[in-house]
């Protein structure tokens, strides 16, 4: 059997628990996204199929996506969630865990080989920081509330009402 598959990926300290939660599976769907694209954890395109892969499964050698079935991506997911990481991959003993092992290492169920790896379980510091940015940490959350405390009764429901008209 192979070995669980999984990702920690550190994470600034200083985010709530609700926050980590949120960047934790916005990560997951980005490599799931990413993934179907045709790129790797570093963003690059994925080394093409076999020619036999290829004839034998009907697709094309260059658009690899590693969405065969969809088994792989829709198992991936949240494992932990720790102040300063985030683990993603997929539960220990689950049997998908050899399939995303051959496309990590590019074994296939033989011996490693680099120039046929296409390791997708992972992002990069650019994609990471990104995520980020979109989500207040303790700091920002305690400034953002001592700013809404300074505004009068009808600035706050003013802020309200803008609130709920952009929910709909």
């Amino acid at each position: 059997m192979a070995a669980q598959q999984k990702v920690v990926i550190d994470i600034p300290e200083g985010y709530p628990p609700e926050v980590r939660e949120a960047i934790a599976q916005e990560i997951v769907d980005f490599i799931v996204n990413r993934t179907a694209s045709g790129r790797d954890k570093d963003g690059d395109k994925f080394v093409k199929y076999d020619k036999e892969y290829a004839d034998e499964k009907g697709v094309s050698r260059s658009k690899v996506d590693l969405v065969q079935t969809g088994d792989m991506l829709n198992a991936l997911s949240v494992l932990k969630v720790g102040t300063t990481s985030i683990t993603i991959g997929y539960e220990k003993g689950d049997e998908i865990n050899g399939q995303v092992e051959g496309n990590r290492l590019g074994s296939y169920g033989g011996d490693p080989d680099p120039s046929r790896a296409r390791d997708f379980l992972g992002i990069s510091n650019v994609d990471l920081k990104k995520i980020l940015k979109k989500y207040p940490d303790r700091e920002e959350i305690r400034d953002l509330r001592n700013e809404f405390n300074k505004l009068t009764p009808e600035q706050k429901r003013g802020l309200y009402v803008e609130y709920r008209l952009k929910r709909g």
